[in-house]
């Protein structure tokens, strides 16, 4: 009985298979690649530096006891 229900098991398996269509990942050409070039990093270090250096600037002074 055992081998049976193992035999009916692969065959709703792959029939199930054969009838679903599974999903691809297709490959565009220029995907996944640098789009900024080189510049990208040091443009966002120095608009994150300047952000910073205006909120320091913002801040109050310490008051003098």
């Amino acid at each position: 009985m055992k081998a049976v229900s193992k035999a009916r098991a692969r065959k709703g398996n792959l029939a199930w298979d054969n009838k679903v269509q599974t999903g691809k990942q297709e490959h565009k050409p220029g995907t996944g690649g640098i789009s900024l070039g080189r510049s990208a990093q040091p443009q966002r270090n120095r608009e994150e530096s300047a952000r910073v250096a205006r909120s320091k600037a913002l801040r109050p002074e310490k008051p003098v006891y």
